[in-house]
Formats: C-alpha cells, structure tokens, sequence
C-alpha cells in the first residue's frame, strides 16, 4: 500500500521531483566530470613526463664544452643529463603569410634523440642527418601556421638569412604550454614558435660549434636535490652556472599545474554548492508533504503502521530520487568528462593523452548524491513518524496572528495587494526557503560570469593596461636610440619609445628570483603603472618599482634595500651586486617584473652586459592606423629585429586561448539557469499549491482568475526581488571566495586574478532570476486555477 502511495505521489508531483533530480544529477555530474578531467589531465602530463625524460633540474651556463654536461653524471642521484645549445632567432615565414617572429632553436644530438626532454613526432620524420639544414617544429606553431613537413622557414643572423627544411613536427614536454618564459605567460603561436636542430647545425649557425649554454637533468625519485643543486654549481663553477631550476619553477609545468589545482578546487565547490541546494530543496519538499499529510499520516498510525514504516515510507521517497538522479547525473558526468578534457587538451600540446576509466569516481559521485538525499529527508521523514493518531486526525491548530507594525504600515493597501505582502512575513518559514533557493541560483550564475569577468580583466591589463602602445618591436639583442629615432621618423609613428629589459636575479636576505627589470623613460606614455588601488604611478629617474609577485617574494616594503645581479650566463664577465631602493609597488596580473627609468637601468648593467649607450631592447609606438601595415614592413627590414608586435593581434589571440575559458563558463551559466529553474519551479510550485485551498476559497467567493493570478504573481515576483537585492552581494561574495580557492600562492606567482565584476553581469544575472520567476510559475498557476472549487471548499472546511 505505502508503495503504491509512493509512486502515485511521485507520478502526482513529478514536475517538482524531477526538478529536485535535475539539481541532484548537475552536482553527481559535475563531480565526476570535473574529477576525471583532472584525473585524465593529470594522467596524461605524468604519461608524457615519464615516456619523454622530462627534466627535474636544468641550468644555464656559460660558453661550455658539449662534455660538460657529464660531470653531472658524476653526481649521486642524478640519472641522465643533456647538455644543449639554445638561441633565439628572427624566423620568416615565407609564402602569403610572410612576417617576422621569435623563433627558439634547440640543439637536439641528430640522428639519435637526446637524453632528457626528448619530443614526439607526430608527423613527418625525425631528423635523419646531423648536417642537414632541417628542423623540427613544435606542433601549435605548426597548426597555427599551418605549416607543415616539407615547407621552408627562414631563420635570419646578422644580416643573412638561412633556410631550413621543416622535417616533422613533434610534441614536447617542456613545452606543452608554449610559452617563452615566467614574464611572457600567454602561449602567443603568432610571435613565438619553438624549433629543434641539428647540434651541429646550430653550432655552426653561431659559431658555436661543440659548445652548450644548457643542461638539463633528471634525478632519483628520493634524491637529495637540495645537495644536488650545490654539487652540480659546485662541478660546473668554471662555467659561470646560473643557480639550477627545479621542474616546479619550470613555466609550462606551473601553469599545468595551476590548471590542474583549478580542476580540482572546482571538483569538490561546484558539486557541493549544487547537492546543498537540491539537499536544502528536499528538506523543504518533504517537509510540506508530511504537513499536508498529517490526517493520512495518522490514520497510517491508527490503522497498525510502525514509526519505523513510516519513516521508511519517506525516506524510500528520497531514495527513490536520488537513485534516478544519480544515474543520470553518472551518465552526464562521463560524457562531460569525455568534453572537457579533450576541450582543455586542444589547447595546449600534450605528447601523450591518457583518457582514465575509474569505476570508483562514478560510484563516489552517485553515492554523494544518494547520500544528499537521505541526509535531507531524514528529519522530516522523523517528523512524519511522530505524528500520532488522536493529534493528526485534529486539523493543525491556526497560527496566531496578531496586527503587527507591518500590517499597520499595508493597512491602507487594496485587499488584493494587503494578500501577498502580508503572506511573505506572515510564513517567514517559506519565504526563507524561497528566497535561498533563488539566492543559490544567482550565486552560481555570478560565479561563472564572475569568474570570466575577472579574467578578463586581468588579460586586459596585460595586453591594454599598463602598455598603451599599438606596435612593439623587439630586438633580439639590443637597439640604440638611433633606432628609435630611426623608428620616430617613419611615416605613421606618432611616438616611439624605446625601453630595455634585463634578466636579473633580485636578492634580499637569503632570498633569490630571477626575473626582469624593465627600464623606461620617466613620464612614459607607453608604460603607465598603477598600483593596488588603481591609481597612476610615475616612475622617475631613481626609483624602483616592483611588481606584486617580486614584493612578496622578497617581503620588502617602501625604502628597503635589494641586490640586483645579473645572471652568470648574461654577463660578459663575473656580475657584481648592485644595491636598489625600493620606492613604489605596481599592480599587474604578472608581478615578476621590476621597474625603474632606462637610463638608471643602463648605468647599474650597461657595462657589465657591453650595451651601446642609451640601450633598447624593444620599442613602443603609437600609429595611425591606416600606416600599420606599411610601418610593420619597414620595421621587419630593420637588423636585429627580432618579432613586431601588434596590440590589435595579441587581443585577437587572447581571446582564441581563453575560448576554453569561456566554454567552461558557459557549461556553468547553462547549469546555473537550470539550479535556478528548478530551485525557482519547486519552491514556488509548493507555494502555489500550499495555497490552492485558500485560491479556491477565494474564487468561490467571486475572485477571478486574473486577480488570483494577479495575486500569485505578485507575492512570487516580490520573493524573486528579495532575493536578487540579497544574491547579488552574495553572489559577488562567492566570486571571491572562489577566485581565492583556485589560486594557491604559487599560481599568484605566475599570474593573479583580481575581483572584478561587470555591470552587465549583474543586469543580466537579475533578468536570467525574473525570467525563471516568470516562466516557472506557470504550471502552478495553470494547476491551482483549474482546481474543483466546490471540492476545494469542503476539504478546507473539513
């Protein structure tokens, strides 16, 4: 009998317990998806890792013999060393899409493949000859280009210009995120490529014939690398070694690992935010059952059922739910996982993908679910079990209602206005529970477009923030002022301002970074700083400001003392400390950076680096438009131009990489609409029915069905305001909250993201609630305004 009860309960009000299932299977879902995402992620860098002798350690060092790198061999725990020749070049690509880039050229040990961070070929052939003018391209720069093996590119030297034959195309493992270094983060294919060589090839390219400015090295799972890291400073001290890197503070694995840690955080937030609202939903279901059913209840009781029956006919009631729900939600989980991760993988260059098969995910994610629904049900199901027959039989006694300062304030009100606004305080009980669930629907839309709007944010300092220029060109060693003013000269430049950037290592009391001091001109208009508070800041003659990064890193504050040195492998002879004042602190979403004017940057390394005076490394314009095209090509004939450049292209590239972004931000404004529907549809379709007795009442005394309508719209619409007024602070609050627990210390390392909210954001989250608001109620309105009103009457008269 209690079955049948049961299904024709669930079969009655199969709307509101579908709606409760749909919330249940978005967070089963979302929990298996986004922990196999990071399994499958996770699985594939180790994969690739492993299969490819990725490094644990390298370093740079100074003008060596090839054999160098064997003395590392020497070194308890260190398992394979490679030493390598790498070097920078202006590549040309010829044919339609002819321009000048970046292109870093790695020595590999042709025919045979190195010892440590070997590549994978994926198309073509690896290179064959050790003499053969062929190269290996790095498999995005290819895609982008759409080169592929066969075509030539151009690698230009002082002046000449070499062509290469692209043999095959591979992938790496140093570089499954492309990027140049920990100052340049985004994968930018258009303006920076990756090509392996011949050593020889290379060698001969620079005159570097049997001589290495690299090493890399992999060591034991248990080595001391601490001990390590000196031995081998120790063993190649007559080289001029930079202080080695360990795999952690390798760019492409931190910004890896930063994905992954994202996966993981959003993992365990977004299934418990979803499954505490389907919880909090089933709570509040059930609990209006068993008040609307306390007469059956007690006759139940009357007629021989136990409490335990009872509470197993409620319970049977949620498991029933949530058994559905979790299904579904396994089923969605799997197809998503599947989505997202060959989404995420399309981005970057992994070697090998790895797709993980882990029955245990599935069932942890339909057993959480399950779990939720119990939870939820078990202290009304416990309610319904105390009701005994003599006081179940008895209608519930009526609220005591005494004229309180709110009914006095509405007193003056229509009667059809006094009605809804009276109710909304009247039953505090429900208009909580409305309004959180229309507060939990605007949380998870916020965060998503939060989420992006931030990001946003943060990119648009990057590219348009702090750097105000429509051209850069960059040098591959240094230009002079001559250049700039070569550049100021040339038909469309409306500004040209040269700035010059030195790797340093910055230094304070045991602590080291190695990073950039970037030298501008007082009063710039290229470079225009701000700070943490977003106002301008100057940079004069003599100061020195720091970035967020390098100031927690060194923990100095205004008037502190850093050593700034030069890294051995760029000085042309042992670098020596300078001593710098620190005067201001910047904001920028990459905080690695220093800064101070050109010319005190020149006087502090100018010498030690042989600089020509008044030194750029690159140089910023402003142009006119309709001259852009034919200023790139006078500044690609310049020498020594490395790559030019364009504001206009970085922005049209950064919106290419963050489409996965944005994807995943879609899946979760998607998911957010539906929480909000289904939170929305449920609480107001119990409201509405609750109420169908009192409705009923009323049209039989001569409402019609537009005032009733009218009526019901009224309080529900004045609920969803309520609850827009409060979700949208909370909803900015779990932005917050969010962006925090997604960024660990050492991600803000490489590139922070600071709280910033559009209003459009807030508009279009406050029309996504008042249209599910509206939409929702329909098919209570529809159900409550079709009722019986003579049988309605006499069931509410008993």
């Amino acid at each position: 009998m209690l079955l049948r009860k049961l299904i024709r309960e669930i079969y009655a009000q199969k709307w509101q317990y579908g709606a409760v299932a749909l919330m249940l299977a978005l967070g089963v879902a979302f929990y298996i998806s986004a922990t196999l995402a990071y399994q499958n992620l996770h699985t594939s860098y180790e994969r690739s890792y492993q299969a490819l002798a990725f490094e644990d350690m390298g370093m740079k060092i100074n003008h060596a013999p090839a054999r160098a790198a064997e003395r590392l061999l020497r070194i308890p725990g260190v398992l394979r060393t490679q030493g390598r020749l790498q070097e920078d070049f202006s590549v040309e690509i010829p044919g339609h899409r002819s321009k000048r880039l970046v292109g870093r050229l790695i020595s590999t040990p042709a025919p045979h493949r190195p010892s440590v961070n070997l590549y994978r070929v994926i198309a073509g052939a690896d290179l064959a000859y050790s003499a053969a003018r062929e190269i290996l391209l790095e498999s995005k720069f290819a895609e982008h280009h759409g080169l592929r093996p066969g075509d030539e590119i151009i690698v230009h030297r002082l002046g000449d210009r070499a062509r290469f034959r692209i043999a095959g195309i591979v992938k790496s493992p140093e570089y499954i995120y492309v990027v140049k270094s920990k100052q340049d983060l985004l994968p930018m294919p258009d303006t920076f490529g990756v090509m392996f060589v011949s050593e020889s090839v290379l060698g001969n390219l620079v005159g570097k014939t049997g001589i290495i400015n690299e090493i890399r090295w992999t060591v034991a799972p248990n080595a001391n690398r601490e001990r390590i890291k000196r031995d081998a400073m120790r063993a190649l001290s007559e080289y001029r070694p930079d202080e080695p890197i360990e795999r952690e503070e390798q760019p492409s694995h931190q910004l890896l690992q930063q994905d992954l840690e994202g996966f993981r955080v959003y993992a365990v937030l977004f299934p418990a935010f979803f499954l505490t609202v389907a919880a909090v939903i089933v709570y509040t279901l059930l609990s209006r059952m068993v008040a609307a059913q306390r007469t059956f209840i007690a006759l139940l009781r009357a007629l021989g059922a136990t409490r335990r029956e009872v509470t197993g006919h409620y319970l049977l009631t949620a498991v029933f739910v949530g058994t559905i729900a979790s299904a579904a939600g396994a089923l969605l989980g799997l197809w998503m996982a599947k989505g997202l991760t060959d989404l995420y993988l399309s981005f970057i260059a992994v070697p090998y993908a790895h797709y993980v098969k882990s029955t245990s995910v599935i069932l942890q994610g339909a057993a959480i679910g399950l779990i939720a629904c119990l939870i939820a049900s078990w202290a009304p199901a416990r309610a319904a079990s105390r009701i005994l027959p003599a006081e179940g039989m008895r209608p519930a006694p009526p609220q005591s209602m005494k004229a309180s300062w709110a009914d006095r304030i509405i007193g003056g009100l229509p009667l059809l206005a006094r009605i809804p606004l009276r109710n909304l305080y009247r039953q505090p009980k429900r208009s909580l529970s409305s309004i959180f669930g229309i507060v939990a629907g605007i949380a998870l839309i916020m965060t998503g477009r939060g989420l992006m709007d931030s990001m946003d944010s943060s990119i648009d300092m990057i590219v348009t923030g702090s750097f105000k220029e429509d051209l850069r060109v960059g040098f591959l060693r240094h230009g002079a002022s001559r250049d700039v003013s070569a550049i100021q000269s040339i038909p469309g430049v409306i500004r040209a301002e040269g700035a010059l950037e030195i790797p340093v290592w910055y230094e304070r009391n045991g602590k080291r970074y190695e990073s950039i001091l970037v030298g501008v001109d007082p009063g710039s208009m290229m470079t225009q700083l701000k700070d943490e508070q977003d106002r301008p800041i100057r940079i004069g003659t003599d100061d020195l400001a720091l970035g967020p990064t390098l100031r927690k890193k060194m923990q100095v504050e205004r008037g502190d003392m850093l050593h700034l040195t030069l890294p051995e492998s760029e000085a042309t002879e042992s670098p020596t400390s300078v001593m710098a004042k620190v005067t201001l602190f910047n904001w920028e979403p990459i905080g690695t950076v220093g800064y101070t004017s050109r010319r005190r940057a020149e006087s502090m390394f100018g010498q030690e680096l042989n600089l020509p005076p008044s030194a750029v490394t690159s140089v910023r314009m402003m142009v006119d438009p309709r001259y852009e095209q034919s200023i790139r090509k006078r500044l690609e004939t310049m020498p020594d131009v490395g790559a030019v450049f364009a504001t206009s292209e970085m922005r049209r590239m950064v919106d290419e990489l963050t489409a996965t972004s944005r994807t995943f931000v879609l899946i979760m404004l998607l998911f957010g609409a539906a929480l909000s529907f289904s939170v929305v549809f449920n609480v107001f379709t119990v409201n509405v029915m609750e109420r169908s007795q009192e409705i009923a009442t009323m049209r039989a005394i001569g409402l019609t069905k537009f005032e009733a309508v009218r009526m019901i719209a009224t309080e529900n619409l004045l609920l969803a305001a309520a609850g827009i007024l409060i979700g949208l602070p909370v909803g900015r609050v779990f932005v917050e909250q969010f962006i925090a627990a997604a960024q660990t210390e050492e991600q803000t390392e490489l590139f922070s993201i600071r709280l910033s909210i559009a209003p459009e954001t807030y508009v279009l989250t406050a029309a996504i609630i008042l249209i599910v608001s509206v939409l929702s109620q329909a098919p209570a309105m529809k159900s409550a305004l079709s009722l019986d009103l003579s049988k309605a009457v006499k069931e509410r008269s008993g």
